[in-house]
């Protein structure tokens, strides 16, 4: 799945990718690479399904 980083709290370690249906929680413990992160930029990942809902997981920055 694609999306952009809506919103990210690096003091906090998480954010919000924003897709054309949905906006989806993730966590820094869930990038695939160790990158900066950066509301605006493109990313690819996969979704769980956890005790809290849905998650993005195996995140990756994808060039533009």
């Amino acid at each position: 799945m694609d999306g952009i980083i809506k919103k990210f709290f690096d003091d906090k370690g998480f954010g919000f990718i924003k897709t054309d249906k949905e906006e989806i929680f993730f966590h820094v413990s869930e990038l695939a690479e160790s990158v900066t992160l950066a509301e605006g930029m493109k990313v690819s990942f996969e979704v769980g399904k956890g005790d809290r809902g849905t998650f993005a997981k195996n995140i990756r920055v994808v060039a533009d």
